[in-house]
C-alpha cells in the first residue's frame, strides 16, 4: 500500500472507485447497441480482484439499467454474467426482480417472467401494483387471460389501485381483438376498485375504448348503458368521438 496507507483503506477506496465505475458505464452506455460491455468488464475485474459485487451495486446497476430501457441487456447481465459466469446467486431482492420482471415484459422475452414474479412474492415484501399490472401483461400476451383477470381481482383484495394506463391498454387490445366481454370485465373490475378507493379509477379512455368496441358491432344498448355509467360517476367527458359515434350509431339505426 501507498505510504500512510493501510492495506484496508486502499481495498475501501478501491472498492468505491470501481463501484463508481459500474455505475458510470450503465448511467452513459457504450458506443455500441450493447451498453453492458464496460459493465461487464468492470465487474470481471472486481471479481478477479476479489472485490465484492454489493447487493446494492447490484440493485443500483439493475435500476439505472431499465431505467434507461435497457431491458434486454439488463436481463443478460443477470442471467449470463452475474450468475452463470461470475457464479453469483440469484438476487432475492424485490426490487431487483420486480425490475427484470419489468425488463422481461417489455422486451417480450416471456421465458422467465414467472420465475421472476415468484422471487418478488418469495422476498417478504408485498408485491406492488406495478408488479400485478407487468404479470397481467405477461399472461394477456401468452394468451392466459383468465389468470390476467384473476390477478386483476387479487389486486382490488388487497386493496391496491389498479394501473389505470396498463389496464386501458389490455382493454384497447381486448377491443381490437374483439374480445369486447374481457374488455367490458376489466372496466367493471377497475370501477369496482374505484368504488373500494373511494375515487374514480376507470377514466375516460377506459370508457371510450369499450364504448367504441360495441359501436363497431353496432350495439347501442350497451353504449347507453356505459354512457349512463359515465356520467352516473361523473368522469369528465373530454373526448367526443365515440359519444358522436353513439349518437351517429344510434340515428342510422333508426333510419
Amino acid at each position: 500500500p501507498p505510504p500512510g496507507k493501510s492495506l484496508e483503506e486502499v481495498r475501501e477506496a478501491a472498492t468505491k472507485m470501481y463501484h463508481a465505475l459500474a455505475l458510470a458505464a450503465v448511467r452513459v452506455g457504450s458506443k455500441t447497441p450493447v451498453m453492458s460491455f464496460d459493465v461487464r468488464r468492470c465487474l470481471r475485474d472486481m471479481t478477479e480482484l476479489g472485490i465484492e459485487i454489493s447487493d446494492d451495486l447490484v440493485m443500483s446497476i439493475t435500476k439505472i439499467a431499465t431505467s434507461k430501457h435497457h431491458y434486454r441487456e439488463c436481463l443478460s447481465l443477470h442471467r449470463d454474467l452475474l450468475e452463470k459466469e461470475l457464479g453469483r446467486k440469484p438476487s432475492t431482492d424485490k426490487t431487483v426482480n420486480s425490475c427484470l420482471l419489468f425488463c422481461s415484459v417489455e422486451s417480450e422475452d416471456y421465458s422467465e417472467c414467472e420465475k421472476f414474479s415468484r422471487r418478488v412474492v418469495a422476498s417478504g415484501e408485498a408485491p406492488a401494483a406495478k408488479d400485478f399490472a407487468n404479470m397481467m401483461k405477461f399472461y394477456f400476451a401468452i394468451g392466459k387471460i383468465d389468470e390476467a383477470l384473476r390477478l386483476l381481482q387479487v389486486l382490488r383484495s388487497k386493496s391496491l389501485v389498479p394501473d389505470v394506463i396498463t389496464c386501458n391498454t389490455l382493454i384497447s387490445n381486448c377491443v381490437n381483438a374483439r374480445q369486447m366481454e374481457t374488455a367490458e370485465t376489466i372496466l367493471r373490475e377497475l370501477m369496482k376498485a374505484g368504488d373500494d378507493a373511494g375515487h374514480s379509477v376507470a377514466d375516460v379512455v377506459s370508457f371510450n375504448t369499450v364504448m367504441k368496441g360495441y359501436s363497431r358491432q353496432g350495439d347501442v344498448a350497451k353504449c347507453d348503458e356505459l354512457m349512463s355509467i359515465l356520467k352516473a360517476k361523473e368522469v369528465r367527458v373530454a373526448h367526443c368521438v365515440v359519444v358522436n359515434t353513439v349518437w351517429v350509431l344510434r340515428y342510422s339505426l333508426r333510419w
